[in-house]
């Protein structure tokens, strides 16, 4: 097969230019415009690291706070930087003022790190961790509200699913939950950049989110946002300097010590890059891409194209083995995707960012039928 051409923005990105890149849900990409103000800020921290450390760092991150708040649609100062969801779901699940007895329902969709997480923590706190089974379509929501039990405190899930790439009915969700006294603590790993959000308006408790992945910043940037009433609450993961009764959220839960800050302050020059270089138009071409891919490979996850966006999943053929599969695809294909196995069944995940094509997704599909991994 003749190699597919790459996308229009391709030449902006440090990707390898021999890879065709089907994978930038997984850690995202870093374009080469913010990468260079991501290296600028760490330069500028050696220069001068005590007055950039002691003086500056501060309303730096003020500033890129309240940046990032008014493009997530929440004040800055309910924001605080931190360097993954992972990180930011540990600090949810030790530092949420939680009783013995409790219990946080996950469902069965989740992204293995955070479930591990909680699993760690509700050990230790005296807590339970119940997977619930997701349903997509109409009855999404009630489905999920419904195996919720009496000692039920918070469901947790994700806004936009890892393994399946389902846009949840988050709003609703958190509806239905407040009105039972349910808190609502949200995984938005792979949200900022493909979702439009707004989390004032949101009606969650808790919020966090990557800003590596779909707004393209360098690694080891992401948020985690607490509604306001109960941010005072949230005990810190890590106590140091900014540890202090009358502090600000970000004190408490962003000061853990000395750290690469170049990452948080690149997000003014991710924002920039966002609405100039992906706006709406280019990014509704890449969820038609996913639509062309699972189209072409018969996909019946999604009950329709409002439940998935830049990342699209599919079943492969039952028996696939799929550390093989992987392995196959890049060395004869030169395609980076995930192969991986879900429900114990095996699927393969489509990221689209702007850099790839139709004749990427294209040639994908026909690696797979040479392979004979279609159902």
């Amino acid at each position: 097969m003749p190699r597919p051409p790459r996308g229009a923005l391709a030449s902006d990105f440090l990707l390898d230019p021999e890879v065709i890149f089907l994978n930038h849900g997984s850690f995202g990409a870093c374009p080469r415009p913010i990468w260079e103000v991501y290296q600028a800020w760490q330069l500028e921290t050696e220069r001068q690291p005590v007055d950039f450390f002691a003086t500056r760092s501060e309303s730096l991150l003020a500033e890129a706070r309240s940046e990032l708040g008014e493009f997530l649609g929440c004040q800055g100062e309910q924001l605080a930087f931190v360097t993954c969801a992972t990180v930011a779901c540990n600090m949810l699940a030790h530092g949420w003022p939680f009783q013995p007895g409790d219990e946080i329902l996950g469902n069965d969709h989740e992204y293995g790190a955070c479930e591990r997480a909680w699993e760690y923590h509700v050990a230790r706190r005296g807590l339970t961790y119940r997977r619930a089974t997701l349903r997509p379509g109409p009855d999404c929501a009630e489905h999920l509200l419904s195996q919720a039990s009496p000692r039920t405190r918070a469901i947790y899930l994700s806004h936009l699913t890892s393994p399946t790439a389902l846009v949840l009915p988050v709003p609703e969700i958190a509806r239905l939950a407040r009105a039972r006294e349910i808190l609502t603590l949200v995984d938005g790993a792979h949200a900022p950049g493909q979702l439009d959000l707004n989390l004032d308006e949101l009606g969650v408790d808790a919020y966090f989110g990557n800003l590596h992945k779909w707004l393209n910043t360098p690694k080891g940037s992401a948020f985690l946002w607490v509604a306001p009433e109960h941010s005072p609450g949230l005990l810190p993961l890590v106590a140091g300097w900014g540890f202090e009764p009358e502090a600000s959220f970000a004190s408490w839960h962003e000061r853990w010590g000395t750290r690469d800050l170049a990452a948080f302050l690149s997000v003014s020059a991710a924002l920039a890059y966002h609405r100039e270089r992906l706006p709406p138009p280019v990014r509704q071409s890449c969820q038609a891409r996913v639509t062309r891919f699972l189209e072409a490979v018969g996909s019946q996850l999604y009950p329709s194209a409002e439940w998935y966006r830049q990342m699209g999943a599919a079943r492969l053929a039952d028996g696939t083995d799929v550390d093989h599969l992987k392995v196959q695809l890049y060395q004869r294909y030169r395609i980076e995707i995930p192969v991986y196995r879900f429900g114990d069944k095996p699927w393969i995940r489509l990221s689209s960012q702007a850099y790839n094509t139709d004749e990427e997704a294209d040639y994908l599909v026909e690696a797979l039928r040479s392979l004979k991994a279609l159902p």
